[in-house]
């Protein structure tokens, strides 16, 4: 099974929605990259592992505001009805 771009914007929206923390948030990206025998599509697996690294202090992605632009760039919110 392919995991996109979408459903990983989805999936994290749908956190990102319920107010979960950036550490809850990185611990279920860990997850999934760990305990799912899952192809990625493009840049998709780039984009879990700067999840990731959100619990070990990296700089690339550390405010919830850029995490909201970035599940809203994964999937495109116009076509949602």
């Amino acid at each position: 099974m392919i995991y996109t771009k979408k459903r990983l914007g989805l999936e994290l929206n749908s956190r990102l929605v319920a107010g979960f923390s950036l550490i809850t948030i990185s611990k279920w990206a860990l997850k999934l990259y760990s305990e799912n025998e899952l192809e990625f599509e493009d840049n998709v697996e780039d984009t879990i592992l700067k999840l990731i690294a959100m619990d070990e202090g990296s700089e690339s992605i550390h405010v919830r505001e850029d995490l909201q632009r970035l599940a809203d760039t994964l999937f495109d919110k116009k076509t949602l009805p």
